[in-house]
């Protein structure tokens, strides 16, 4: 469970859905057969 403060809720979610996008780019690159440290950059 995390607790969030309203105030900040908004730049939070905007964060973790990036963080989610980064990660799933990075994925899909790596099965594409990107090298790992090449995809996430």
């Amino acid at each position: 469970m995390l607790i969030v403060l309203r105030d900040i809720a908004d730049e939070v979610l905007e964060r973790a859905e990036s963080i989610v996008n980064t990660e799933k780019n990075v994925r899909d690159a790596v099965e594409s057969g990107m090298h790992p440290l090449a995809a996430y950059r």
